[in-house]
């Protein structure tokens, strides 16, 4: 016996029938990562339809009993190099939101939209601190952990109003005195 896995083959007998074009669909998709538009553009001849109508297709060409069980029975092969690309992701995004639009769905189609700006980094989440003078900054520093209040004192450039690390303690605890008070 040989220490090697066998690879598991596809029992094509077990699967319904599908067309060239269909197999050509399902190959686009699990072989080659493409996203079901994609894989439908290539499978089947779409020049001068519009790209709505490619991605209908391919949505209901995925939805298909026959070709849902063979891209199923190829990645259950690990045929399919299954992993989520940046890409791939948004195109199923803006599928998904074309979906949504045609079925009149505003709201998932805006939350899909949504989606794409922040896989594309587009969003940031960021918070933002108004203080007016150096007596509130201290006071917010003051409210901060202490781990944080020399790091966000550093970054306001009021690092010297902060005490010194307690002595012998600060690489161990990572502590740090509080902020002097005015």
């Amino acid at each position: 016996m040989t220490d090697q896995q066998a690879t598991p083959e596809l029992d094509l007998s077990d699967l319904p029938q599908i067309t060239a074009k269909q197999l050509k669909f399902v190959h686009a998709v699990a072989a080659d990562g493409k996203s079901y538009s994609e894989a439908y553009r290539h499978a089947y001849d779409c020049n001068g339809d519009v790209p709505a109508t490619a991605w209908h297709n391919a949505s209901v060409l995925a939805s298909d009993s026959k070709v849902s069980a063979w891209l199923q029975a190829v990645r259950r092969l690990g045929m399919a190099g299954a992993k989520l690309n940046l890409s791939g992701h948004l195109t199923e995004l803006e599928r998904l939101k074309h979906i949504s639009l045609d079925t009149g769905n505003c709201g998932a189609a805006v939350k899909a939209e949504e989606l794409r700006g922040k896989a594309s980094g587009l969003y940031v989440d960021r918070i933002e601190t108004r203080v007016a003078g150096e007596t509130e900054l201290l006071a917010a520093l003051r409210a901060l952990p202490a781990n944080l209040q020399l790091e966000m004192a550093v970054h306001y450039g009021v690092a010297h109003l902060i005490d010194e690390p307690l002595s012998g303690h600060a690489a161990d605890t990572k502590q740090i005195a509080p902020v002097k008070a005015l």
